[in-house]
């Protein structure tokens, strides 16, 4: 049996799991979140609406721009995806990602932040440095403001825009929408937050340029094309006692990617989204159960400081393939390169 450790945080993050609780069990407040839920609901319907009929400014910017998102909470794959997108069109385009950088200090600031690698998950966010310590060549760009860091990245030469986790982000016109849904309940229990995992309506899919499904083929979403994907690591940990630590928003899919690569999982540390392990706990977590090693995810190890490094920590690389729908992958492609090119003969014909 594999030995879970909860430690609390912070008062947010006891807050976030307690609304986990909530939702995956029968609870007395499940009719409180639930009226919080067709309140967030409104909002987003009257949002949604808003921006159709253009009572809302949508602005445009001389790139194109690609959004990456989803309309759950949580971790479908929209980062990887991300990086899968920018390692191939990063071959012939100059290219720049923008991200709010959530929870970090420059995603507080209207001020767009170029992403060096050397700085701290604390400064940017975790996935904007995991972004561009993968992608040296691809300038990464956090901030509260996306137009703003548009603007920069435009001025600094970028032909491509990534927005990452920008399908809600409807102020900033988008070429294409590829939206990430994972196969695994895709809308889980059909509820908004905080009473479920929707931040947004399913019928939105329909406005996608792309579907990118995460694990098998769903059906029900072809009403926009679709391509399947598939996770694997190159990394063998067979042989190997592992304990596996983790703060993303599915620790148990990860857990599965370890015994996936033949680890022996003796125990498990799991933290809310994005939170930080200290050097202590996790030397604790080490004496206590033993293991070879101690495993993480990519995000979860640009995390980690100098001090860590005592520790046998081995971060699980997953590598995006595709498993089904290659020709509607590289039609997708085939459209933003026209597109790339279009916008180029409007800026030679500009004065």
């Amino acid at each position: 049996m594999i030995s879970i450790a909860h430690f609390k945080v912070n008062d947010s993050m006891d807050l976030e799991a307690y609304m986990q609780k909530v939702i995956s069990q029968k609870s007395v407040m499940r009719f409180f979140f639930w009226v919080l839920s067709l309140l967030y609901k409104a909002i987003i319907w009257v949002k949604n609406q808003a921006y159709r009929f253009h009572l809302f400014p949508i602005k445009k910017v001389s790139a194109v721009v690609i959004s990456i998102g989803n309309v759950t909470a949580g971790g479908t794959g929209k980062t990887p995806l991300t990086s899968y997108l920018a390692r191939e069109l990063s071959q012939n385009y100059t290219v720049a990602i923008l991200s709010r950088g959530y929870g970090s200090s420059a995603g507080r600031s209207k001020k767009p932040l170029r992403v060096v690698s050397s700085m701290s998950a604390q400064e940017v966010g975790d996935e904007p440095l995991l972004l561009a310590r993968q992608h040296p060549a691809v300038a990464v760009w956090v901030g509260k403001d996306r137009y703003q860091s548009a603007l920069r990245a435009i001025h600094e030469g970028a032909e491509i825009l990534l927005l990452d986790d920008g399908f809600q982000h409807q102020r900033l016109h988008r070429d294409f929408n590829v939206v990430v849904v994972s196969s695994h309940r895709p809308f889980d229990n059909e509820h908004f937050l905080p009473r479920g995992y929707l931040r947004d309506f399913p019928s939105r899919l329909k406005e996608a340029t792309l579907i990118a499904v995460m694990g098998k083929p769903l059906l029900p979403f072809l009403e926009a094309p679709s391509v399947v994907f598939k996770r694997t690591s190159p990394l063998s940990l067979e042989g190997k006692k592992v304990g596996v630590f983790c703060a993303i928003a599915n620790p148990k899919r990860f857990v599965q990617q370890v015994k996936l690569v033949h680890g022996t999982v003796c125990a498990a540390f799991f933290k809310p989204d994005h939170a930080a392990f200290s050097f202590r706990e996790l030397a604790a977590f080490f004496q206590q159960h033993s293991p070879d090693l101690l495993v993480c995810t990519e995000k979860d190890h640009v995390k980690l400081s100098l001090e860590h490094a005592s520790l046998p920590i081995c971060a699980l690389p997953l590598i995006l393939h595709i498993q089904e729908g290659r020709a509607r992958w590289e039609q997708f492609i085939h459209q933003i390169q026209l597109q790339v090119h279009h916008v180029r003969r409007i800026s030679c014909r500009s004065p």
